[in-house]
């Protein structure tokens, strides 16, 4: 996995709620240990982790193959393991980061529609929520006794001290995903969905991932 570029911003401090134009909270973006901060969804920049490229403000349209990536990578892992819990602790570490992998690229083309930094296309914001409702069916399952370090992960000790919490969360999260996909029409909302969402995404990662230097 590349690393981040040397341009990514680290958040400011005491930094004051600026005016929001598109409705959304403040929302955070853990990335291989940098906060990337879209405080009033004003211009930021994210990293691409797996390509090193910036997303920014005018980058370009959106690519609909971008969230159809994300899409197939959640279900194509969820598929893998038949719905299962994988065989060995490597294989959840690598399913995991898989389906993650494809949240983050659900993420930042959400992201883009909502600052209309990208056209808004329905089927493709369908999709982002879909991708996080797969995620969070699977992904409680992919932290088998044993997982808990190797390979490429950065799972809390938290989530196996507070199971009950971290199943909630993703319960929770998966249902409200999913009870939004039908009711997404237009850009607002989009927006008034998918806003929550991404900021709960945000604050799981904040108490259930090790956050790396």
């Amino acid at each position: 996995m590349a690393s981040p570029v040397s341009t990514c911003r680290r958040p400011r401090t005491a930094c004051s709620p600026r005016s929001a134009p598109l409705g959304l909270k403040a929302i955070t973006f853990p990335c291989e240990g940098l906060n990337h901060r879209a405080v009033g969804l004003r211009p930021y920049t994210v990293c691409a982790r797996r390509s090193g490229a910036l997303m920014r403000r005018g980058s370009g349209s959106l690519k609909k193959s971008v969230i159809l990536a994300g899409t197939l990578m959640v279900l194509g892992a969820f598929a893998a393991s038949a719905q299962g819990v994988p065989a060995t602790p490597a294989a959840a570490i690598e399913e995991r980061t898989s389906i993650m992998s494809g949240v983050g690229d659900a993420t930042r083309t959400g992201v883009r529609m909502a600052r209309e930094q990208a056209p808004f296309d329905l089927d493709a914001a369908r999709d982002v929520l879909r991708t996080y409702a797969s995620a969070a069916e699977r992904m409680p399952l992919l932290f088998p006794p044993g997982s808990e370090t190797g390979g490429d992960t950065s799972a809390a000790p938290t989530i196996w001290s507070d199971r009950a919490g971290f199943e909630r969360r993703f319960a929770d999260w998966g249902a409200a995903a999913a009870g939004a996909v039908d009711g997404v029409s237009d850009l607002d909302k989009f927006r008034a969905a998918f806003g929550p969402l991404a900021d709960g995404c945000s604050s799981c990662h904040g108490e259930y991932r090790v956050r790396r230097n």
